[in-house]
């Protein structure tokens, strides 16, 4: 069980789609996620419909809801997040970058519960 309560949350959305974030530790200048980690964020990488790994369906899932389908995955996640106590509803923020930045760009034109956006080619 996870034991710490009402974290700030950023949301890091991966591209693609057809990519998938993995639990790994990438060493790059770009890293987002260890950079927030290590300042005490708690970082949500959701690998939403369309993302590899799941199989053709879960891939395909997308196919009539581009934007719409991978968002609800999304927020379901922030909202499990926020239900559970881990995070602070009122610190929020989401980023990605190509579709990932595409999917944040979406998500704060339907929703006022992110304090802060990062996007990129989006």
């Amino acid at each position: 069980m996870f034991e710490s309560k009402n974290l700030s949350l950023l949301v890091l959305i991966h591209g693609g789609p057809y990519l998938a974030s993995l639990n790994r530790l990438e060493l790059v200048w770009y890293n987002w996620a260890s950079l927030a980690a290590s300042e005490g964020w708690l970082v949500l990488e959701p690998n939403y419909r369309g993302s590899t790994g799941y199989g053709d369906q879960f891939l395909n899932e997308i196919r009539y809801g581009l934007l719409s389908r991978p968002g609800k995955d999304i927020l379901y996640g922030v909202d499990r997040l926020i239900k559970d106590g881990i995070v602070d509803p009122h610190r929020l923020a989401v980023g990605g970058y190509s579709y990932g930045g595409f999917l944040t760009n979406w998500l704060i034109t339907q929703t006022r519960r992110f304090n802060a956006a990062l996007s990129g080619a989006g």
